[in-house]
C-alpha cells in the first residue's frame, strides 16, 4: 500500500570501538535489554529490510512482518525458511523508495550508510555496548552528521540513543 506514509527507522547495536559485529554476528554484541528493544521496534514495523549478508548470518528464520532481503541472487541461508521473506534484486535505496509504511532497517553498516547518505532514514536507534571486537566498524561521526539526539537511556551494560533527522 504505497498510500501509507513512509517512516524509515534503522536499528543497530554498536560496540565502543564502532564494531557492529562480534564473532561475525550482531548477536555477539547484543544484551537482553537490547533484544527487548529490538523486538519492540519490530512489533511496530510494517516491513523489515536487510541485506543478503545479514540475512545469511543472523537469525531471520522468523519475522513478525514481511522481510525484504536486498540481494543479488535468490534467498539463501537462514532467511530462506522464512515464509515472509522476499528477495529484492536491487539496491537499498530502490527497496526503500518502493516501500511504504513503517520500514525498519536491520541491515549492516554498508547498506545503512548508503540509506543514510541518500537521506532516506528518519530515525536511528542505536544500542551502544562495551567491547572492542574490531569487526565491521561503522563511522559514527559520518553517519550521524545530519541527525540530532532525541533521547538517551543509560544502563550498566548498554546505552540506548534515539536520533532524529535534522
Amino acid at each position: 500500500d504505497l498510500t501509507k506514509p513512509k517512516r524509515v527507522i534503522a536499528n543497530l547495536v554498536v560496540a565502543e570501538d564502532g564494531s557492529t559485529t562480534s564473532g561475525g554476528s550482531s548477536i555477539g554484541l547484543t544484551t537482553q535489554r537490547d533484544r527487548q528493544r529490538f523486538h519492540a521496534l519490530r512489533s511496530s514495523a510494517d516491513l523489515i529490510i536487510v541485506g543478503g549478508s545479514t540475512a545469511r548470518r543472523e537469525p531471520y528464520e522468523k519475522t513478525p512482518v514481511t522481510l525484504l532481503v536486498v540481494t543479488r541472487g535468490e534467498l539463501d541461508g537462514r532467511a530462506k525458511g522464512n515464509p515472509l521473506a522476499r528477495a529484492f534484486q536491487g539496491g537499498i535505496v530502490e527497496a526503500i523508495q518502493n516501500s511504504s509504511g513503517r520500514i525498519l532497517l536491520e541491515c549492516g553498516r554498508t547498506l545503512l550508510a548508503e540509506a543514510v547518505d541518500s537521506g532516506l532514514v528518519d530515525e536511528l536507534h542505536f544500542t551502544y555496548v562495551t567491547g572492542k571486537p574490531d569487526e565491521n566498524k561503522i563511522d559514527l561521526a559520518r553517519l550521524l552528521i545530519n541527525f540530532e539526539e532525541k533521547s538517551r537511556e543509560e544502563f550498566s551494560q548498554e546505552t540506548f540513543v534515539q536520533y532524529l533527522k535534522k
